[in-house]
């Protein structure tokens, strides 16, 4: 019998449900594909909390479990692409916590361009941006998540932040001398 406590889900799911959504939103790229990834993952620890490492960290164990639904999500679509008619992009209802709504409206484009740079990375260089820049997690935990080195967490954020500024900084940069 082992000294640390019993995981509980609840907990869990109250404490990390947000980071888990965020997770699974900037790895899919869409709302609804995030929201059930989210549920496919804590359905997933539901059934594997017997296999929970009680001296893990429980939001790193459900990070790698929901990266790993997204992989599967992913796998899906691909095997089994959904024919759509038209493709019609809602627009999100924003809160105008900005000054003017010419800034609202430049902070909802900065955001698409920073979804779209993040939806360009590989699923590598995605998973560790997200998992440190949104999740909050710090290296040995995303080292745990992905099972692999805390140097390769090092290097596969490092290469990813480059990415992401060598795609952005033109565009950030044309941006602010347009509104200079």
């Amino acid at each position: 019998m082992s000294d640390a406590p019993e995981l509980d889900i609840g907990a869990l799911y109250r404490d990390f449900h947000r980071r888990a959504y965020a997770l699974a939103r900037a790895q899919l790229g869409d709302e609804d594909d995030a929201a059930d990834a989210v549920q496919e993952a804590f359905v997933r620890v539901k059934r594997g909390v017997a296999t929970f490492n009680r001296h893990s960290q429980p939001q790193a164990w459900l990070a790698r479990i929901v990266v790993n639904v997204c992989h599967d999500l992913r796998r899906y679509r691909r095997r089994r692409p959904e024919l759509h008619v038209e493709d019609v992009e809602a627009v999100a209802v924003v809160t105008c916590s900005q000054a003017t709504p010419e800034r609202s409206l430049q902070a909802l484009e900065l955001r698409a361009v920073l979804a779209e740079a993040i939806r360009r990375l590989s699923d590598d260089h995605r998973e560790v941006i997200v998992m440190r820049e949104l999740s909050g997690l710090n290296y040995e935990q995303i080292a745990r998540a992905g099972r692999c080195p805390k140097g390769t967490v090092m290097s596969r954020l490092f290469h990813a932040r480059r990415k992401l500024r060598a795609w952005l900084g033109p565009r950030l940069d044309a941006e602010h001398s347009l509104n200079a």
